[in-house]
């Protein structure tokens, strides 16, 4: 049987087969295999899981993917994810490295990364390249942000 799009995976520790990381996948297994890529790990220098897989690839190891859960669509994948971290934390309890209970979509943006890019942003458009941009291109900006076929801001109201 074909592996389905959607899916709940694990990451099994090799060398007592113990999941130790459950996620959720739009795109078959190929999402399970980009946690060993290392520049994915250095995308979350200090998570429990990046320091747990460099710990396996030191060793000469690898965490081995698991199909845990199929779906026909993606209605019910965080779900369904939050329900197999569930079970994880309970017979792992601390070993098991998801950082949340799952069913995010994305990065977790805490305020300290939020200010973080914000201040980044604001350093940009306040150096002098930042500003070279913006007196170039800021009145095509403007226009195109007032255009009636400008996709509207998520937290401003019409």
């Amino acid at each position: 049987m074909p592996i389905s799009k959607w899916l709940v995976y694990g990451l099994r520790d090799p060398r007592n087969g113990e999941i130790r990381y459950v996620g959720k996948s739009s795109s078959g297994l190929r999402r399970s295999r980009a946690h060993q890529i290392p520049a994915y790990l250095k995308q979350e220098p200090n998570s429990h899981k990046a320091n747990w897989i460099r710990k396996l690839n030191a060793l000469g190891l690898e965490p081995e993917p698991v199909v845990l859960q199929q779906l026909g669509s993606p209605v019910g994948l965080c779900d369904a994810e939050r329900q197999w971290i569930a079970i994880g934390r309970a017979a792992l309890g601390k070993r098991l490295t998801n950082a949340t209970s799952g069913g995010e979509h994305g990065f977790v943006r805490t305020p300290r990364s939020v200010e973080r890019v914000a201040a980044r942003i604001r350093s940009y458009w306040a150096s002098p390249k930042g500003r070279e941009f913006f007196a170039q291109h800021g009145p095509k900006l403007r226009a195109a942000a007032r255009s009636p076929t400008a996709t509207p801001h998520p937290r401003r109201r019409s």
